[in-house]
């Protein structure tokens, strides 16, 4: 089939090979995010950066510094089977169009090429907005009636143009742009730009979790957690967002609440389920062999919740800078209740751990101890835990918020120690077992609200450095 590169090809590039086989419509975006990640695993690229999910053009700047360092220029991206897309009303969804539209307007500012079949430039593309009134009674709107043959079907009826139209208006958009802005040069960069952004954006991150309406693929819903629900839960936790802030905050809680709840059970009867706390273990072991390390160690750090792993995650690789390399990052779902004494049964047990109904709690070291890595046997393996977080949030109380930097730094600082001690090519893996939700000044646990039960894990690379 004949092919269209919308930008010179690089023949040193990191060629991407994107069908649309598999994907769901209106999800292409996520689909080709996903195909580049997995090129830049399998070439060494490493871990995404910190801010990595703040936008689509964040992201693909993350992405573009990481093949610069695996020995890439640019990213060829080769777009295929559109037309799979395309069911059940013989056209691509718009929100896949823009899609496309964003990465032809890329070719433009940065190293990045995309290629598509000659022909699926002709597909329609439903991007023409009407008036809801045209398409339940089309009577009711003269002009669209006009333009539109009425039809049974109001999905085959919409307005639609071609793909090639819909790219052709976004390289004359990108034409007219100013200069894209510089690319990120490392990720703590990109993490503080996107701490600057908490307090100012709270009612952009609210609208979108208003808009976010019915089922949504995993990749969406974590991102939509990362850039909407965490920044406004910040801004509300700080008393800096409105009431209808708030509601949207508290909204969205209860809703992934109920959801998670009902669906957790379902987990060991399907298998149908996102990674998990649980798969710590795999996980590990499974990066360990793409990294080519020689052991792999997994370091719980109690009540280590995502944006606080972030943080931590980025001030580790600099203290460690020369001695350790940020490898790979994963998104992970701790199981209900979120407390450790039940994720720590689910890593004894695994996924045959989530049948039980434990809700006992444990009591976090306290003093001296509470800040050094200390081993310990969980079922069949050993794995490391920290206790810093869980037992400072503890101490202090209504004000925990306060606390927050100071955990960061403490963490870190537990880490790095423990990571200059270990024999070179060790991965480490850095998980949190379950997160936090501020209720006043006090930290809560044990809920399934998203700030309780949505962690990450980052793996360390240690020593043997190029």
């Amino acid at each position: 089939m004949q092919e269209v590169a919308l930008a010179p090809a690089s023949h040193s590039a990191l060629v991407v090979p994107v069908r649309a086989y598999g994907a769901q419509r209106g999800a292409l975006a996520e689909h080709i995010e996903e195909s580049i990640e997995s090129a830049l695993r399998a070439c060494g690229g490493g871990a995404a950066g910190i801010g990595f999910d703040t936008d689509a053009g964040t992201r693909l700047s993350d992405q573009l510094f990481r093949a610069r360092r695996a020995g890439f220029p640019a990213i060829t991206i080769r777009l295929s089977a559109l037309r799979a897309l395309c069911a059940p009303v013989g056209g691509l969804d718009a929100a896949d169009a823009q899609a496309i539209v964003f990465y032809v307007r890329a070719t433009e500012e940065r190293p990045v090429e995309l290629v598509l079949d000659a022909a699926d430039r002709e597909l329609p593309a439903f991007v023409v907005a009407r008036r809801l009134a045209a398409v339940i009674e089309p009577g009711g709107d003269a002009d669209a009636d006009a333009n539109a043959n009425a039809d049974a079907n109001a999905d085959a009826d919409a307005p639609s143009v071609s793909l090639a139209s819909v790219i052709a208006m976004g390289e004359s958009e990108s034409e007219s742009e100013s200069e894209a802005e510089p690319e990120p040069e490392t990720e703590a960069e990109t993490e503080t730009e996107a701490e600057l952004e908490v307090d100012t954006r709270w009612r952009e991150c609210a609208a979108a979790l208003e808009a976010a309406r019915g089922p949504q693929t995993l990749a969406a819903f974590e991102r939509l957690f990362v850039q909407s629900y965490l920044p406004l839960a910040a801004a509300v936790d700080h008393g800096v967002a409105d009431g209808p802030a708030r509601d949207a905050r508290e909204e969205f809680r209860r809703t992934f609440s109920r959801a998670y709840s009902e669906a957790l059970p379902t987990f060991v009867l399907t298998g149908k389920r996102p990674r998990m706390v649980l798969d710590a273990f795999d996980i590990a072991a499974r990066m360990a062999r793409s990294h080519n390390a020689r052991h792999a160690q997994v370091l719980v750090v109690d009540g280590m919740r995502f944006d606080l792993a972030a943080r931590i995650a980025g001030r580790v690789a600099e203290l460690l800078d020369g001695r350790a390399s940020l490898a790979d990052r994963v998104t992970l779902f701790a199981a209900l209740p979120s407390t450790t004494p039940r994720q720590f049964e689910t890593l004894a047990r695994g996924i045959e751990g989530l049948k039980s109904t434990s809700d006992r709690e444990a009591e976090p070291l306290r003093g001296r101890t509470a800040d050094a890595v200390r081993r310990i046997r969980v079922g069949s393996r050993d794995l490391y835990k920290l206790d810093l977080v869980e037992t400072t949030l503890a101490q202090a109380g209504e004000n925990a918020i306060g606390a927050i930097d100071d955990i960061v730094e403490e963490t870190a600082r537990s880490i790095a120690k423990h990571g200059r001690a270990q024999g070179s090519r060790t991965l480490l893996f850095v998980l949190g077992d379950h997160g936090f939700r501020f209720d006043g000044g006090a930290a809560k646990h044990g809920g399934a609200s998203p700030e309780e039960v949505i962690v990450s894990g980052h793996a360390f690379l240690v020593g043997d450095l190029h």
